[in-house]
């Protein structure tokens, strides 16, 4: 609302930037969950985990256990299971719209192409969702260790 009109080449350089962030984040993010799937082991990712040990992780089981708050695999899972669907959804859009006028692009075929790629798609993403986080998100960091290693040491019951 200043009245300065954007410098279009530094906003299409730091869109390209964002973009290329997603997809980098989306493909390592698609590479762990699959992993932690196929090596059937469970995951929690937090920020604080690491100070909390002292950078010693095998102290975690250890822990005394208290609220961790949320895991922040669930963030990580959902990025990868929602973003390729978008992208998905974008690219079929551009594919059906591109070249064409304005006016020839705001069709009913379109419009409901649109409404179904990106308010289905993501909402068709959710029991995916739900079925790996189920398998893979850890409800706490103890979790993410063999039980040979939580037993450790320790007087079985």
């Amino acid at each position: 609302m200043t009245g300065v009109q954007p410098h279009m080449g530094e906003l299409a350089a730091a869109m390209l930037v964002l973009a290329g962030g997603v997809a980098i984040n989306t493909v390592v993010g698609l590479g762990a969950t699959c992993a932690a799937l196929f090596c059937k082991v469970r995951v929690w990712v937090h920020p604080r985990l690491r100070s909390t040990v002292r950078g010693d992780l095998s102290s975690v089981t250890r822990l005394r256990p208290f609220q961790w708050g949320l895991n922040h695999a669930v963030f990580v899972v959902a990025t990868a299971v929602a973003f390729p669907v978008l992208s998905a959804d974008a690219i079929g859009v551009a594919a059906l719209t591109f070249g064409k006028a304005r006016n020839e692009v705001v069709t009913v075929p379109i419009m409901v192409f649109e409404f179904v790629a990106f308010l289905g798609g993501p909402l068709a993403t959710i029991p995916c969702y739900c079925w790996l986080s189920s398998r893979i998100i850890a409800r706490s960091p103890q979790e993410c260790w063999p039980r040979e290693t939580l037993n450790q040491g320790h007087p079985g019951p």
